[in-house]
Formats: C-alpha cells, sequence, structure tokens
C-alpha cells in the first residue's frame, strides 16, 4: 500500500492508493486522473516490490527531489514535482510526496513565511493574544543570544529558556552542512526525565521545509495521536518548526516538541519564528568563530611545521677539506618539498645531496623530513649512492602516499682521490663544470625518482675533480620559473649564466643565478620552490698523506715535516699546533692503537688559503663518541684525566670524531695562527 499526497493546506480526500499496475496523470490544474489514457507518468510494483515510476510524455517536465527523471525507483518520503509550463518552470510547481507510511501533511495545522522582514515579525507579535509578553519572551531570549559564541551555551542558556518559555520538553537545532548539504544535529536540549530519540516525522518535516521554507504547527491528526498509545520513541508530537534563514541561504532548522496534549498554538509559532531569525545569526556567528578558530590552529600548525622543516635544513654548510660549498633555498610557500644536504661521513668522506619532493603542502614537508632521517642514515652504512638510493626507494615506496614521489641527486666525494661518486633518482642533472677548459658537462646516471616501483636499480658514474672543477646542482622551480610572458627560464639559459662565472666561487655563484632568476621573472613569484648547491675545489688546495707505526718516537719526525710544510704557507704560532697533534698522535698510539707496533697510524693533511684541516685515524676498535663528546665538553683544568683533549679543544678552531671513534678531525685557522 502506497499513497501520493499534494504537500500543503487541507488533504483530506486528496491521497491515492497506488496498487499492482495503475497508471496516473498529473493534469495542468493539479488533479490526479487514473482513467486517462494520455497520462504522463506511470508508477508500477516491481517483483522486489518496490515502486518504479517512469515518465511517458515530457511535454510536463517531471522532478523527482528537485532532479529531472524520466524513470526512478521511489522511496517513502521522495517529492515529485511537475511544472505547468516548460518555458516558465518557476510558475506553478505542483508538488507531491510519495509515502508508504503516515502522512506529514495530515499533521499539519498552521504554515507561516518565516522569512521575513525583521519588521514584519514584530508585527506579527503585536496581533498575539499576548502582544506585550510575546516580545518581553523575545527581549530575554535576544539578550541571551547576543551573548552566545559557542554551542554549549547555546544548549544551556537559549534553548533551555526556549524549552521554559514556551512549556516545551525537546528541542533540537539541526544545521544544513553547506549548501545544498544535508541536515546535522548541531544543538539539543531536554528535560530530563525524556528520552532523547529524534521525532518520529523528522526526517518529513525537514524535507518540508527544505520544499517550502515555511515555519509549521504540527499537531498529530486521528490516525497518529496518543489514542495509538505509541510509545514515546515511535509517537507523533505536537511540535513547532522553524526554518533559520541568514538572507535567503536556509541554515538549519529549529524544532521543539510538547510531549503532552494540547500542544502549541498560533501565538507560539510567530513568537518562536521571530526568535528563530536571531538563533539564525548565533549559528552564523559560532560557524564564522570555528572556521577562524580551525584556521588559527592550521596556521599554527602551518608555522610549526615551518619552523621543523626549516631547523632541518642545513644552517651551516659542512666545508670538506680542500672544498668550497654554499646552498640557497627560496620557498615559494611557507611549506616547501625541497632538501640539500652535505653531511660528513667516515674516512674523511662527504655526501652531497638535493631533492624535490613532489607538492608544496605540509604532506610534501612531512615526507622530506621522513626521507632526509632515512637517506643520513643510510649515508653513513653504505659508500654507494646507487644502493643508498635503492634502499632509500625499497622504504618509501611502502610508506608514502601513492601519486608521491622524490627526486634527488647524491653524490659521495672522496678526500684521498678527489673521486666524485653519483647517483640519480628522477633528478635534473647537475652541471659539471672544468674552469680552466672552459668545458660543461652533464652528470647523467640513475632511474626514476623515489617512491614509484619497489624494485628499482640506481646506477652510478664517477668522476675524478681537480683543483677548480666544480658542480652546481638544482631543483627543478629554479629552470620552470616563469616570467610576465609564460616562458620558462630554462636549462639553456642557466648554462649562459654558468659559462660567463666559472671562476666565481660557490658562495658568488649561487647569489649570482638567484638575482638572475628575480631579474627574469619580475615581479612575478616562482611557481615552486628554488634550491642551488654549488660545490668547487679550492684552486690553493693541496694533499698530503702520511703514515707511521705505533711507536711514539715516530711522533717528532712527522711533526717536523707538517710544522714545516704549515710554515711555508704562512700558519704562525706553530707551537701550539705542534702541541695539539702531538696529543693527538699519542692518544692514536696509546689508547687507540694500545702501542701495537703491528698496527698503523694515518694521517692526511689538506691545505687551503684559509685552513689546514688534519685527520689522524687509528686502527683501534674506537670508542663511544656520543659519551666521549660529553666527557669532552665536561673537561676543565682540574680533571685528572683527558687533559689531552683539553688541550687539543683549547688550541684548534674545530674538533670533531667519526661515528666509530677511532678518527679525529680538527682544523686550523690561518687567521688565528
Amino acid at each position: 500500500m502506497a499513497r501520493i499526497v499534494p504537500l500543503g493546506g487541507p488533504q483530506k480526500g486528496k491521497s491515492f492508493e497506488l496498487q499492482g499496475e495503475n497508471r496516473i496523470e498529473i493534469l495542468p490544474d493539479g488533479r490526479l486522473n487514473f482513467e486517462s489514457s494520455s497520462a504522463q507518468l506511470s508508477i508500477s510494483r516491481t517483483s522486489d516490490e518496490r515502486w518504479k515510476l517512469s515518465l511517458l510524455d515530457p511535454q510536463f517536465p517531471l522532478y523527482l527531489n528537485q532532479v529531472y527523471r524520466e524513470r526512478a525507483y521511489l522511496r517513502s518520503g521522495d517529492i515529485l514535482s511537475c511544472t505547468r509550463s516548460r518555458r516558465f518552470p518557476i510558475e506553478g510547481d505542483l508538488s507531491y510526496r510519495f509515502l508508504e507510511g503516515d502522512s506529514l501533511s495530515s499533521s499539519v495545522e498552521e504554515r507561516l513565511k518565516s522569512n521575513a522582514d525583521p519588521q514584519s515579525i514584530i508585527d506579527a507579535l503585536t496581533t498575539t493574544k499576548s502582544p506585550r509578553q510575546c516580545l518581553a519572551i523575545l527581549y530575554r531570549l535576544s539578550n541571551l543570544i547576543s551573548q552566545t559564541y559557542s554551542v554549549g551555551s547555546l544548549e544551556k542558556e537559549v534553548l533551555a529558556t526556549i524549552l521554559d518559555e514556551f512549556n516545551a520538553d525537546r528541542v533540537w537545532l539541526f544545521v544544513r552542512e553547506g549548501q545544498g548539504g544535508e541536515f546535522c544535529e548541531f544543538a539539543r536540549c531536554f528535560r530530563s526525565h525524556f528520552e532523547s530519540s529524534n521525532p518520529l516525522i523528522l526526517e518529513d518535516v525537514l524535507q518540508d521545509v527544505l520544499l517550502r521554507r515555511e515555519a509549521i504547527l504540527i499537531r498529530p491528526s486521528v490516525e497518529d495521536n496518543f489514542a495509538h498509545s505509541l510509545p514515546l520513541q515511535a509517537a507523533v508530537y505536537p511540535a513547532l518548526c522553524i526554518p533559520l534563514f541568514k538572507g535567503v541561504e536556509l541554515l538549519g532548522v529549529l524544532y521543539v516538541e510538547a510531549l503532552r496534549e494540547g500542544g502549541f498554538c498560533r501565538d507560539d509559532l510567530k513568537l518562536l519564528a521571530a526568535v528563530g531569525r536571531q538563533i539564525a545569526n548565533v549559528i552564523e556567528r559560532i560557524r564564522l568563530l570555528r572556521i577562524k578558530q580551525e584556521k588559527e590552529k592550521l596556521e599554527r600548525e602551518m608555522e610549526d611545521a615551518e619552523r621543523v622543516q626549516q631547523f632541518l635544513i642545513p644552517k651551516r654548510i659542512y666545508q670538506p677539506p680542500g672544498v668550497e660549498v654554499q646552498a640557497k633555498y627560496i620557498f615559494s610557500q611557507n611549506l616547501g618539498g625541497d632538501y640539500f644536504d652535505v653531511i660528513a661521513l667516515d674516512n674523511g668522506r662527504t655526501a652531497v645531496l638535493i631533492a624535490d619532493v613532489s607538492g608544496h603542502n605540509i604532506s610534501s614537508a612531512l615526507v622530506m623530513c621522513m626521507f632526509r632521517s632515512i637517506v643520513r642514515q643510510l649515508c653513513h652504512q653504505n659508500p654507494s649512492p646507487g644502493e643508498v638510493l635503492r634502499e632509500c626507494n625499497a622504504i618509501l615506496v611502502k610508506d608514502i602516499v601513492q601519486g608521491m614521489f622524490i627526486t634527488t641527486f647524491l653524490g659521495m666525494l672522496d678526500p684521498l682521490t678527489f673521486q666524485f661518486t653519483y647517483s640519480c633518482a628522477g633528478h635534473p642533472y647537475p652541471l659539471y663544470y672544468k674552469p680552466k677548459e672552459r668545458k660543461i658537462e652533464l652528470l647523467k646516471a640513475g632511474s626514476l625518482p623515489l617512491g614509484i616501483l619497489s624494485q628499482c636499480v640506481y646506477p652510478e658514474e664517477l668522476i675524478y675533480l681537480e683543483p677548480g672543477d666544480g658542480i652546481l646542482a638544482y631543483t627543478d622551480g629554479l629552470t620552470e620559473a616563469k616570467n610576465s610572458y609564460g616562458q620558462a627560464f630554462g636549462c639553456s639559459k642557466l648554462r649562459e649564466v654558468l659559462e660567463e662565472s666559472l671562476h666565481l666561487t660557490p658562495h658568488r655563484l649561487v647569489e649570482l643565478i638567484y638575482q638572475r632568476v628575480r631579474q627574469f621573472c619580475g615581479h612575478r613569484s616562482p611557481g615552486d620552490d628554488i634550491s642551488l648547491l654549488s660545490l668547487k675545489v679550492k684552486e690553493s688546495f693541496s694533499r698530503h698523506f702520511y703514515e707511521i707505526s705505533s711507536r711514539a718516537e715516530e711522533i717528532e719526525p712527522l711533526l717536523g715535516k707538517v710544522l714545516t710544510l704549515l710554515e711555508s704557507r704562512g700558519f704562525c704560532k706553530l707551537e701550539y699546533i705542534s702541541l695539539v697533534l702531538r696529543e693527538a698522535l699519542l692518544n692514536a698510539i696509546l689508547h687507540g692503537n694500545r702501542s701495537n707496533p703491528g698496527k698503523s697510524v694515518f694521517i692526511s693533511l689538506y691545505l687551503d688559503d684559509s685552513k689546514a684541516h688534519i685527520q689522524i685515524r687509528d686502527e683501534g676498535e674506537g670508542f663511544d663518541t656520543r659519551r666521549g663528546v660529553q666527557d669532552f665538553r665536561s673537561l676543565n683544568q682540574h680533571s685528572h684525566h683527558g687533559r689531552g683533549l683539553l688541550l687539543i679543544q683549547k688550541y684548534s678552531d674545530c674538533v670533531r670524531f667519526n661515528e666509530k671513534g677511532n678518527e679525529i678531525y680538527i682544523e686550523f685557522l690561518k687567521k688565528t695562527y
């Protein structure tokens, strides 16, 4: 059994039962004709007990729930609408509700246009039986509403007062999620002894308000009143339903229910409609406040993420012996996905890295942080750039979001031979330049970006750097930066800038390229992050290697050679350098090699115009560098042990150890000594 019921007005005698293959015609005057053979639509029962609607003649367009349909399956609560004119579909809409249960319309006693101007609402209150009392209630509620800025206050103050003033038992506030969205519960308030289940006809009420945009007074009809002795959660009770408008936008619905006979009157409907105008303002205020709070929270999170990311970008770039390195990072937004690093490894090796994570948001920044941790750890474990990228890819492909990837260039520099081994994961190929030969080449090697395929091999190549040789690596944000005409900076223009600047230091080269990109783009900001990394072997750089056995008497002859060389290069106060080196060599022989004559101590000396870098490595088992460094920092002249380390710290410019603890790195600046 089912009915099609016209919406609005007295409904008795205007519901029609549908059985079997009945056909229904919707005529221009709004009548339903079962007899006509020229029907516009048919409603039939299917084998699976569903009602099927079919449009037979498009002369009068048919809409199901405001969407044009030629055929569809009907469910309880669906709204059918047929326009009288195809040219003027707004005029004369005839709407019907398809029901398989009790009709809402049979319970509507009064309707009221609630989206009127404020003065019309006040005027309506003056026509009530007790206008002064209504205005006093409106005034009290208005004061409460003006001080309401949260859902909690709305429930405890405003809705609770509505319960008292209207002698109601339950009140709900439903808000529409976005324009055209569904109604969701926003706030509620009940008397303590009543259950909190939603009204039986709530869905019908909300659909009715959505279609008619009118405040309604609901009084249960004979079919659904208390004579049926329905349980509380299944009964239909007297209620007021007020649509809440902000301008012409329907924000929500205020539903007030009285679980008693008698219910509400027309004056209650007018008064609650007046209150509803102001509650709509509260909803908008709370929503805007929530948006503001969420925006501020997001901004704080973005600022925290930005600080973390910028903290992870090296502020002080490690300078390998004999090599000058400079890098620059220009953010296109607060958060980016670019990353560069220069990592000091064991045995004096250095890893040089530049990477670009896809995207320009917080996800990119988080992936970059994860990538940084993985690649730094792998670089310490494996001397092969290709293997590091392969292992890194195997980890990332399991963890990062599908569609994200990382392009990377990774190279490792050997300080003994200045062999530079490199591999690339989908990154723009760096430029390798040799000023003496006026030659620029691309460092081509590698495979796909990280995070795309789980099984991916990254081939590697190698070159030997000579004094004056350099490498320029960058992210694609540099070459893809566009001017106001939409032209990209491009690789050819970058190459032109490099060709005229081969003699520059990495610091001046990076700044020059950045300035050229800015001039090219004009007032237009880059569409992507830009990272530049340049390294160059110093022209004045020289390397010297020595080896002695674990015998203390070999220290002095070695010191003589080293000090003579330093003096020839302009270093002064050689007595301090001698003191530091003597202590470091004794530690290597006595504590590292345990005075074992079968073990050697290896000394590497790297010199340029500004500093001397000395590495002393023994063949011992090393020590816990973390604990050792803590002890090292806590030393003073009153310590009974480690005075040699104290002297090394005091008279050198920089001291550090490798991870194993069997190699010390010491620097002396020429300007100091």
